[in-house]
């Protein structure tokens, strides 16, 4: 039988990963002054020296976007000469000539439209031709296929998106259409004359808002008369209640004096 004494057990050696507490790392504070330098740093700028030559890099770059929003205004569309027919009237015309505009609808700067095309053949393209000088100069975009014309078997229907510049603030806008399939082109000019929008411009609002406004400034009298402000009369509508809804009309039918049914309360 073996007996180990205190003495003759061994020790743990103590980790190398363990921080020794008897060396223990003092921190001192040493101040700017006694290592010969100034307590405090001062620097003075004056307004005229501040470069500012990165905001006017920014700027000479980014010309295109610093224009105010009150010089830029986009211009309204109308169109003059678009008719709508009935669906067998389109389709008519479609198997005569191939393609037709079948709708037109201006939306800001942008005017959409659907063209039906007659399916000769699997392969086909239909690109709209436009101008707004005239056809000094022009430009295409094209149509894309969005799907079969319900109730018959040999019309597809494609949409297109033109966006009339907003340089163009005035004047007229022309396009024609252009299918090509089986390389033979067939064209919508609108019985030779092709389709036409006006471009209105907001000069002419501007100007009445101006001209209504030097109008409601009273000019000042020579002999500086005190009169007396003319009463206002105020029209007080009388409120009304209609029973249901009255149906949607044409756009310029709409009005804000509509009101939804009048609801029960519970009690």
């Amino acid at each position: 039988m073996l007996i180990f004494r205190d003495r003759d057990r061994a020790k743990t050696l103590p980790s190398a990963l363990r921080r020794s507490r008897s060396k223990q790392v003092q921190k001192r504070v040493r101040f700017a002054d006694s290592l010969g330098l100034d307590l405090e740093k001062r620097e003075y700028f004056v307004k005229d020296d501040v470069h500012f030559s990165f905001l006017s890099e920014y700027s000479t770059s980014n010309s295109s976007l610093s224009t105010s929003p009150s010089t830029m205004s986009i211009p309204r569309l109308l169109l003059t000469n678009f008719v709508y027919l009935p669906e067998n009237d389109y389709q008519e015309k479609v198997r005569n000539n191939k393609v037709s505009v079948v709708a037109l609808r201006a939306s800001g700067n942008s005017v959409l439209g659907q063209i039906n095309v007659l399916d000769v053949a699997f392969e086909k393209k239909v690109h709209v031709r436009y101008t707004i000088d005239d056809w000094a100069s022009h430009a295409e975009v094209p149509a894309f296929y969005s799907h079969r014309v319900y109730g018959t078997s040999d019309i597809d229907a494609f949409n297109f998106s033109l966006d009339v510049p907003a340089s163009a603030q005035s004047g007229n806008c022309e396009f024609c259409v252009q299918y090509v399939v089986n390389d033979t082109e067939f064209w919508d000019n609108n019985e030779g004359t092709n389709h036409k929008i006006q471009i209105l411009s907001d000069e002419s609002k501007k100007t009445t808002t101006n001209d209504a406004d030097k109008e409601t400034t009273a000019p000042s009298t020579s002999n500086n008369i005190a009169t007396s402000p003319q009463p206002q009369v105020v029209m007080i509508r009388p409120r009304t209640t209609p029973r249901r809804l009255r149906r949607w009309g044409a756009a310029g039918d709409e009005s804000d004096d509509e009101y939804g049914p009048l609801r029960r309360a519970g009690y």
